[in-house]
């Protein structure tokens, strides 16, 4: 599990919780806690510190996300009707 959610890292990815979408980058580490992501994009003002212990990630190939804490990173837009959203 822990190589495939490292191979997520470092490549345009999508962003999604609630109704916020939009691409960026996902810079990824692993500990022996869970995941810990920073995520930049062009499309929000700041990086986005992102976790969650292993017990609580879900992770495919194309999709990284934690349960309980409402966010998902997909290869491929979500939503794609939406777009890029940045509107809370």
């Amino acid at each position: 599990m822990e190589a495939t959610v490292q191979a997520l890292g470092g490549q345009e990815i999508w962003y999604q919780e609630q109704h916020l979408q939009f691409p960026g980058i996902a810079h990824i580490t692993t500990d022996d806690w869970g995941v810990r992501v920073r995520f930049e994009s062009e499309h929000w003002h700041d990086s986005l510190t992102l976790s969650g212990r292993w017990d609580i990630i879900y992770v495919s190939s194309g999709h990284l996300g934690a349960q309980y804490c409402g966010w998902i990173l997909c290869i491929n837009c979500p939503y794609p009707e939406l777009g890029i959203n940045t509107k809370r």
